[in-house]
């Protein structure tokens, strides 16, 4: 436990001085590699992935900590994650983080509503989801520089993809059709781009428009089930594993394309490293008690 919370703690460092310092690591490796020194032309993309890796991790550390009765330690290091990357240009991830400890202050304060209450949320929200961008987009219309243009950009694409679920609602149009669906469209807020650039940025409408209506409601039962076995912890065990739940469940709504591979490995990884950190026993105090 101590070497992955050590191993954890560089991982951040080093993002933190990415973040703040321009890509100082990335400049240099990347300056040598190429033998001329120059300037390196930067993604602020690129760090979407690893931040996502920390942003599931967190939370198996996080409550190996705190079960380790190291808990100033773990509230600490989920302040720094969110310090970190508020200012970055990973705002999924930022939304994420977010979304993940206000469920898990709701899991503490009312641990026996936290079932009823995600497993509601998770329905109406499915059930709602054909609408939620275009009510989005109405709330923004005319107040387009309250939010970044990548989050216009999604909110077009989201409202695309609804139109061609319901032009095929029942059967979808096939595994990874995400891919062809966009060809020929043009975006009105990125113009380099078109309406559906390989997927929709959203999981629950990527599930609706590639595998039909079944897909889309064995996927809710799927995050239903979830719900389900979070919410049988008990403790700090139950409040942790809200917040990977959550967190993950907001990633997989507005950020990845749900096929990519290292997004598949990481999902299962992170929820591997909870089952482990699960099968941990609270340590006990020095007084016995």
């Amino acid at each position: 436990m101590t070497f992955t919370a050590i191993a954890f703690t560089v991982a951040l460092t080093v993002t933190a001085i990415e973040i703040y310092f321009d890509f100082a690591i990335y400049r240099q490796i990347t300056a040598v590699l190429s033998r001329t020194g120059a300037a390196t032309a930067i993604n602020g993309n690129i760090l979407n992935q690893p931040a996502t890796l920390i942003a599931l991790y967190l939370w198996p550390v996080s409550l190996a900590l705190w079960l380790r009765r190291y808990r100033s330690s773990s509230v600490l290091l989920i302040a720094i994650a969110v310090a970190i990357f508020l200012p970055s240009e990973a705002q999924s991830v930022s939304l994420a983080l977010i979304l993940g400890i206000l469920a898990a202050i709701f899991a503490t304060a009312f641990p026996h509503a936290s079932k009823i209450t995600l497993s509601l949320l998770i329905v109406v929200g499915m059930a709602l989801m054909p609408v939620i961008p275009q009510v989005l987009q109405s709330v923004f219309e005319g107040r387009e520089e309250l939010i970044a243009t990548s989050a216009l950009h999604r909110l077009e694409i989201w409202n695309y993809v609804v139109s061609k679920i319901f032009s095929e609602p029942a059967l979808g149009y096939g595994l990874e059709a995400s891919r062809i669906l966009g060809e020929g469209t043009r975006s009105a807020i990125a113009p380099s781009s078109t309406l559906l650039p390989l997927h929709p940025h959203n999981g629950f409408l990527q599930i609706w428009l590639e595998l039909g209506l079944s897909g889309y409601l064995a996927l809710g039962l799927l995050c239903l089930w979830l719900v389900h076995k979070v919410t049988q912890q008990k403790g700090a065990k139950m409040v942790f594993s809200t917040g990977l739940l959550v967190s993950g469940l907001s990633l997989f709504s507005t950020a990845f394309g749900m096929w990519q591979s290292w997004l598949i490995a990481l999902e299962f990884a992170s929820a591997g490293a909870l089952l482990l950190t699960l099968k941990l026993e609270a340590k006990p105090s020095a007084t016995g008690h």
